[in-house]
């Protein structure tokens, strides 16, 4: 994807910019790697799946509120975002502000898989749609463009701290069986 397309794409809500930088090889197995001086995060890979799906839900809903609203109050992406996640999707707020577009619709997700747990983070799998999602400008025109795939998959990196799980990476996945 070129640039513009890139950036439209992250206003869109689809939050995953930029070329497929490569494959990640086979699906790997959902690992945990506790270390001696680090309790598990949590109980089972069933208990981290929940609370990556709603960690993910939340930053999903906040993105898409921050762009209806055309960029406007983007701090509140703190809530649910850290690291290279926050910083694109400010990013892509700050451009939706400067062409005062606004997103129309929900981004929804499906197929989300447990690649990894450790002692602090989180990483899975997921199927992101955008297929009910419009970015239009001031004059109500559609700026997304024709070839925006309506599907697509996304690695996406959490951590936790003492009370929450936020977005740390957001990356696009080349994998197979996601969506």
């Amino acid at each position: 994807m070129g640039a513009p397309v890139r950036m439209l794409a992250l206003a869109a809500g689809v939050l995953m910019v930029g070329a497929l930088v490569g494959c990640v090889p086979g699906d790997p197995q959902p690992t945990r790697s506790p270390t001696a001086s680090h309790t598990p995060l949590f109980a089972s890979d069933e208990a981290a799946l929940k609370a990556a799906t709603g960690a993910y839900a939340a930053y999903l809903k906040m993105s898409d509120t921050i762009l209806q609203a055309g960029g406007q109050d983007p701090e509140r992406m703190s809530q649910v975002a850290t690291g290279s996640a926050l910083k694109t999707e400010l990013s892509g707020f700050e451009t939706a502000r400067s062409r005062s577009w606004r997103q129309k619709g929900n981004t929804r997700f499906s197929n989300i898989q447990l690649q990894s747990v450790s002692a602090h983070s989180i990483t899975v799998y997921v199927c992101v749609d955008v297929s009910h999602v419009d970015v239009v400008d001031s004059g109500g025109k559609s700026v997304v463009s024709e070839s925006r795939p309506a599907r697509s998959a996304a690695v996406i990196g959490m951590v936790a701290d003492s009370h929450s799980l936020q977005v740390a990476t957001n990356e696009p996945w080349n994998g197979d069986g996601v969506c």
